[in-house]
């Protein structure tokens, strides 16, 4: 029994430096994993922020009656004013940011084409079909005569 006491008195400081090395590794992982995880999160917040000042930079743009070059520089100008730890963060390379306000003005500018003809087809609908309803040549009802 005294040789079990012995050898366990010689191997316990040992074996509670492997129970702390195990755990040490194991930790590190742990918050390496947890440091991967909240920094991708706050890359996509951050890129969110991005796009979202730059869709806001384009719309005050074209509101502003800007175009081309002009509604591109409003924009960058505005996303460097609304969102600089976000590109801070993220450093996109030189003319990215160019690019996505390029493209944004493009899409925009579709979007608010597409919303226009939509609109002239609706007007155009309608006054077709009241046309129909109402009979060839009138395309309002016909006002009430003071007599009634």
């Amino acid at each position: 029994m005294n040789i079990l006491g012995t050898v366990l008195g010689a191997l316990l400081p040992h074996l509670m430096e492997v129970i702390g090395l195990a755990l040490t590794i194991l930790l590190a992982g742990l918050f390496g994993t947890l440091k991967t995880r909240w920094g991708i999160e706050i890359e996509a917040r951050h890129r969110d922020a991005l796009h979202s000042a730059i869709m806001t930079g384009v719309r005050a743009a074209l509101d502003r009656g800007l175009t081309g070059e002009a509604a591109v520089n409003a924009a960058l100008g505005h996303v460097h004013a609304s969102v600089p730890d976000a590109i801070e963060k993220l450093r996109p390379a030189p003319g990215v940011i160019d690019n996505l306000i390029g493209a944004a003005l493009r899409e925009t500018l579709d979007q608010s084409a597409i919303v226009r003809r939509g609109k002239k087809l609706v007007e155009a609908s309608a006054l077709s079909v009241a046309s129909a309803a109402l009979g060839p040549g009138r395309i309002a009802p016909a006002k009430p005569s003071s007599a009634d």
